[in-house]
């Protein structure tokens, strides 16, 4: 299976301003986008996305956001367990929706669950840093994160469940 797509965001307004780190305000934004996944077995696929965007800075000492984006990875999927990992790097410039801005990020991750009867578990893991474009005046953030938990299915329906998650995070300016 695969798909494209191409689209074209008007972001001058005041109200997206919040939405994107100080000093690389995005006005304008254009991204072509295709994606595809391919069945190796019954339970298992690899998927990709591939996005190439053109962005106008509102500062002309903007850094120029990164044009090319990607996430791929294998999924592993059955009636008892699903596991995934992936390999994320997406640009300053990627902007997945109008208004939504989800860039300048990259780094592996990992997430899992398995079910058997009334009792299940699920984890992930994640691992990330940012300023692709190495612009000296954003700051650099490295985290790692991970979590889990498991629940009990009790009669009625009603559910036990506990959850940990732990967070890193290192900067440097």
């Amino acid at each position: 299976d695969w798909s494209s797509d191409v689209c074209s965001s008007d972001l001058t307004s005041e109200r997206t301003a919040s939405l994107f780190p100080m000093g690389r305000r995005v006005l304008s934004s254009t991204t072509g986008t295709a994606q595809a996944t391919v069945k190796l077995s019954k339970n298992l696929k690899v998927y990709g996305e591939t996005s190439v965007n053109r962005s106008k800075m509102a500062s002309a000492t903007a850094t120029r956001p990164a044009t090319m984006s990607f996430v791929a990875g294998p999924a592993y999927i059955s009636d008892r367990y699903t596991m995934r990992a992936n390999y994320i790097r997406q640009g300053f410039g990627y902007l997945p929706a109008a208004g939504y801005y989800l860039g300048d990020r990259q780094g592996p991750s990992l997430d899992g669950s398995a079910h058997f009867g009334r009792v299940g578990m699920a984890m992930n893991w994640l691992q990330s840093s940012n300023n692709l474009e190495h612009d000296p005046n954003t700051p650099d953030y490295f985290s790692r994160q991970g979590g889990g938990n498991a629940y009990v299915r009790l009669p009625g329906e009603f559910y036990v469940s506990g959850s940990f998650s732990k967070l890193g995070l290192r900067t440097t300016t």
